[in-house]
C-alpha cells in the first residue's frame, strides 16, 4: 500500500520538512532573542 503512494507520502514528507524547518528556525530566533534579553538585564544590572 505504501508502494501505491510513494509520490504523495514524498510530496508530504517534503512539506513536512518545511514546515518542521520554519517552526524550528521560529523557536530558535525566539530562544535567542530571550536569551540576548537576559543577557541585556544581566549587563544592565551589573552595570547599573
Amino acid at each position: 500500500m505504501s508502494h501505491d503512494s510513494s509520490p504523495s507520502t514524498k510530496r508530504c514528507t517534503m512539506f513536512d520538512f518545511l514546515l518542521a524547518g520554519a517552526l524550528l528556525g521560529f523557536a530558535v530566533h525566539g530562544i535567542v532573542d530571550m536569551l540576548s534579553r537576559r543577557v541585556r538585564a544581566l549587563f544592565s544590572l551589573t552595570s547599573a
